[in-house]
């Protein structure tokens, strides 16, 4: 199965219903033709969309910290002798559950890169991409 994943933005309330929280994701829709993404990324199991708001308290959540790690040693191994700073993702808490996806801002040589991170369920590994520039990448899944 091949999926293109949409653009997630930050929604307000005249753009999409508020969620518990007064924010939430939404597909935005596209004017015109969008670029045919240029990039697949292959993954074992397919992406969810993580909602903060079903974060419970008892929930066994992976450790941001090591995800983050994992996200900046990728990049240090994409692009070595490149100044890599940041790594910054919008989520605070994520359960580890197989196919969250996390997107992370990475500051490669002063240029704002992003990673994505799918959570695997076990400990805390993750699988970890960097998309292309516009972002567009087309994910396939061998479910």
């Amino acid at each position: 199965m091949s999926t293109t994943l949409p653009l997630c933005v930050s929604a307000g309330p005249k753009e999409a219903p508020p969620s518990p929280r007064g924010w939430g994701f939404y597909f935005v829709p596209v004017q015109g033709s969008a670029p045919e993404p240029k990039v697949m990324i292959r993954l074992p199991f397919a992406l969810t969309y993580l909602q903060p708001s079903h974060i419970g308290p008892d929930d066994d959540l992976i450790d941001l910290g090591a995800v983050r790690q994992a996200v900046l040693d990728t990049a240090r191994s994409l692009h070595p002798g490149a100044a890599i700073e940041g790594g910054e993702s919008v989520f605070r808490r994520v359960p580890r559950q197989q196919g969250v996806g996390i997107s992370w801002l990475v500051g490669i040589d002063r240029e704002t890169t992003t990673f994505v991170s799918a959570v695997t369920g076990i400990g805390n590994e993750v699988i970890v991409h960097e998309l292309p520039e516009d972002g567009s990448a087309t994910f396939v899944f061998d479910e």
